[in-house]
């Protein structure tokens, strides 16, 4: 799989005109952001270089902010899809019921609702 930052990562999706952007950092222990300096652990600075783009530049931070979410989701639905395909017994529906919920979960945090 992939060699990101490990998450989860997090967004306020507010857009800082003065800086053109929104920062997407990795909340982690050992990286999370510290008092005065709130990009410590950046993954990455969604921009737009026009206030106008705000609200896209915020929904463009939500959605890098869930993508550790969103991919770890999609692997477990993958998984449950080559399961079947190979054995022909689907996933048990509490299984079934925590993948659609973690999808769903993974879906609404990066849309933001």
């Amino acid at each position: 799989m992939g060699e990101w930052t490990p998450g989860p990562w997090w967004t306020d999706a507010k857009y800082n005109g003065k800086e053109m952007g929104c920062a997407v950092i990795a909340a982690r222990i050992d990286s999370g952001p510290l008092p005065g300096n709130p990009t410590r652990g950046m993954v990455t600075f969604a921009t737009a270089t026009l206030n106008t783009e705000a609200r896209r530049c915020e929904a463009n931070a939500r959605l890098i902010a869930a993508a550790p979410d969103l991919a770890e989701a999609v692997r477990r639905q993958v998984e449950n899809i080559e399961r079947w395909r190979e054995t022909g017994i689907p996933a048990s529906p509490e299984e079934s019921k925590s993948i659609y919920e973690q999808l769903l979960a993974a879906l609404t945090r990066a849309t933001g609702g």
